[in-house]
């Protein structure tokens, strides 16, 4: 299993190699939103390339989302829209605490 982090830019990330994703990004940090969005397109133009599918298992999930309002730099709609977007993937709102 590959692991990538923002913070070190020099890791290797296959996703040719994986058969499921987990992605992470925190509302306190857009730029990891950004990030998120970018790899979710980039592994699903590598699965189209190599499987003729974009179908992928993943899931994506959002960290801190218990942080007030104005302390987020991204809001729960916008990432629902987002990673809901004609992708015919199910999405889910939950907190940790509430399952």
């Amino acid at each position: 299993m590959g692991t990538c982090r923002l913070e070190h830019r020099k890791c290797r990330f296959r996703p040719s190699e994986g058969d499921i994703f987990i992605l992470v990004f925190s509302f306190a940090d857009r730029n990891s939103f950004h990030e998120v969005v970018r790899l979710r397109d980039q592994i699903a133009e590598t699965k189209l390339q190599i499987k003729g599918s974009k179908v992928v298992p993943m899931v994506i999930a959002g960290n801190k989302c218990d942080l007030a309002q104005e302390e987020r730099q991204v809001n729960s709609e916008e990432a629902l829209r987002m990673f809901d977007t004609a992708r015919d993937v199910p999405t889910s709102k939950r907190r940790l605490k509430d399952s």
